[in-house]
């Protein structure tokens, strides 16, 4: 399927990253049911925590040159009320895996569930480990030439296996379980580049490590350049 893709087959498959996205979203689900993630709880932040309706006679606001009347003083006061509500409201949903003591109904208690997996799992994966295997696996294969766009859609798809072996890790494990060895990962990259390039094992291999290894030097230079910033940054500031 990824070398059908790669070629420019499109109509018989799903896109590298609708797939990805499918099969992480059943994953996710899975893994919040069976084994959700606990969360240190938080409150909310303060400036939306609490918040009083001002009073209209103390309010000034400019109207065209002019003093505003009191039914503009209301109006304008049930507008900026309304929005910090829906603020407030909007964040607590958004967080309601941080905020427990804001759960009040079983639905609440499903999508605080399904945030704490997103939260904990999703983010890393598409905006971490889809960047770092796309530049390893662009570095690795580069003798190929296959493209950024083909490298891009072998990752999003081999991640989608992973995806896919890490659903039954779940299933199999009833939730002590969601995360996969190294060594079945780089079997399963291995098993790819056979059939994606056409080579032997021995040659799938090497190149599967090489995969690896580029994957964990960028992830080391990663942290040290964010580390160098930040002890640049503070030593700045003294």
């Amino acid at each position: 399927m990824i070398r059908d893709y790669i070629r420019g087959d499109h109509e018989r498959y799903l896109a590298p990253f609708t797939s990805l996205i499918i099969f992480y979203a059943f994953f996710a689900l899975i893994s919040a049911v069976l084994a959700p993630v606990q969360q240190e709880p938080r409150k909310v932040p303060e400036y939306l925590e609490e918040f009083t309706i001002p009073d209209t006679s103390e309010l000034e606001m400019e109207f065209h040159g002019a003093e505003p009347t009191p039914a503009q003083k209301k109006e304008a006061v049930r507008v900026v009320s309304n929005i910090l509500y829906l603020l407030k409201t909007g964040y607590i949903y958004l967080h309601l895996d941080e905020l427990p003591d804001q759960v009040d109904t079983q639905h609440e208690s499903s999508i605080a569930a399904l945030e704490s997996t997103l939260r904990s799992q999703g983010i890393p994966l598409f905006f971490g480990k889809f960047l770092l295997l796309w530049l390893a696996m662009a570095l690795a294969l580069r003798k190929y030439k296959l493209g950024m766009s083909a490298y891009a859609a072998i990752s999003a798809y081999v991640l989608c296996q992973f995806s896919f072996f890490m659903l039954f890790a779940v299933l199999f494990t009833l939730g002590r379980s969601t995360s996969l060895s190294v060594l079945l990962m780089l079997a399963l990259i291995a098993i790819d580049l056979y059939q994606l390039l056409d080579i032997d094992y021995r040659k799938s291999i090497r190149r599967a490590l090489a995969i690896g290894i580029n994957y964990g030097l960028i992830y080391t230079l990663l942290i040290a350049l964010v580390s160098a910033v930040v002890f640049l940054t503070a030593f700045l500031q003294h």
